[in-house]
């Protein structure tokens, strides 16, 4: 069991036991496997790769995979020199290796802005600067913490690029509204919105397809 510590200071104590409740619930594995990523996938996806691209990745065999029933679970962005910065519960905003990415997730895809080289500086900048941030398990609008795809929304933001995405949305259906009263993760930005966002899609691993503006998994 994991015991997460680091919130953001508006967090009570209750909410913060709630919160490592439910992340033990569901944020763990559900089945126990290796991952699908092949060593192809990694090659390829390896030698496309450039500073600032974000990383759509989805770990499949997650509780929480279940819960939202698609095929890609959390989103990053590459700062080159082979690592990311994300945003994930148990740490907030950290960098981490690539071949982490690699060996945790089961589909991968990348995406690419049309920032320039001065802008992408800006964007790993800001990123590296909210290293350390809490992870917002309230999913609220606030900038002392984030999940995971708003921060990487929100840095793209920050350097000032229109992503065409709101980290959060007004309720579009009766049990968004409903689910919105509980959590805003009812009306949050998820990793596979990105995909329709203002970004070019660069790669997609040998199991994932998207056609007619919709993410498939090729199982």
């Amino acid at each position: 069991m994991k015991f997460i510590k680091k919130f953001p200071k508006r967090r009570s104590k209750i909410k913060r036991l709630y919160d490592n409740f439910v992340f033990n619930i569901f944020g763990g594995d559900l089945i126990k496997r290796k991952n699908w990523l092949t060593k192809k996938d990694i090659k390829d996806s390896k030698k496309k790769l450039k500073k600032g691209d974000i990383l759509v990745i989805g770990n499949l065999r997650s509780t929480y995979s279940k819960i939202i029933n698609e095929s890609v679970t959390h989103s990053a962005i590459y700062i080159g020199k082979n690592k990311v910065i994300h945003s994930m519960g148990e740490k907030g905003v950290f960098s981490e290796k690539l071949i982490n990415i690699y060996q945790r997730y089961d589909t991968l895809i990348i995406l690419r802005s049309n920032l320039s080289k001065k802008e992408i500086r800006n964007l790993i900048k800001n990123a590296k600067n909210a290293i350390g941030t809490p992870y917002d398990f309230s999913f609220s609008d606030k900038d002392d913490s984030f999940f995971c795809t708003q921060f990487v929304n929100e840095m793209f933001k920050k350097t000032g690029y229109n992503t065409q995405l709101m980290s959060l949305h007004k309720p579009q259906s009766s049990s968004e509204r409903i689910l919105r009263k509980i959590n805003n993760a009812a009306v949050s930005i998820r990793p596979s919105d990105f995909l329709r966002g203002n970004f070019t899609q660069i790669f997609l691993s040998h199991n994932l397809s998207f056609e007619n503006n919709k993410l498939k998994l090729i199982k």
